[in-house]
């Protein structure tokens, strides 16, 4: 458990980093989720968007891409019932080019919420991806 006041920073970070992530702010939302993680190490939200931040600023690079994939899964273990979580781990899944594991995880976007549209979306573009 943490203090109130940790546990607010941490929520405080998240938002930050999610409103810079909403901005297009890529590099701003890691430096508030890095944060977010040193303060709250067991909070699985602030690394999963860590992982997905990492992601999306340096996806060519073998070694963040590895590095981002790690949090994002460790992140999503954390917190196996938040959608969310799982859905940003099937997108990075799919960039890589894991077919069966992001198949794996937009499954599980679906057990915990069986409406949830790009989920389904995703499923069906992996489909067509396998079969082509």
């Amino acid at each position: 458990d943490h203090p109130v006041g940790a546990v607010a920073l941490v929520q405080r970070g998240r938002g930050r980093g999610q409103q810079a992530l909403a901005q297009g702010a890529v590099e701003s939302a890691l430096e508030a989720f890095a944060r977010a993680t040193t303060l709250a190490p067991d909070e699985g939200l602030p690394w999963v968007y860590l992982g997905y931040c990492r992601h999306t600023l340096r996806s060519t690079d073998p070694g963040a891409a590895d590095q981002a994939l790690a949090e994002m899964v460790g992140g999503c273990r954390l917190v196996p019932n938040a959608p969310d979580a799982h859905l940003l781990r099937a997108r990075l899944l799919r960039d890589r080019g894991k077919w069966p594991a992001a198949r794996n995880a937009y499954e599980r976007v679906l057990h915990l919420d069986p409406d949830h549209r790009e989920a389904l979306d995703g499923l069906r573009a992996i489909a067509s991806q396998l079969e082509a």
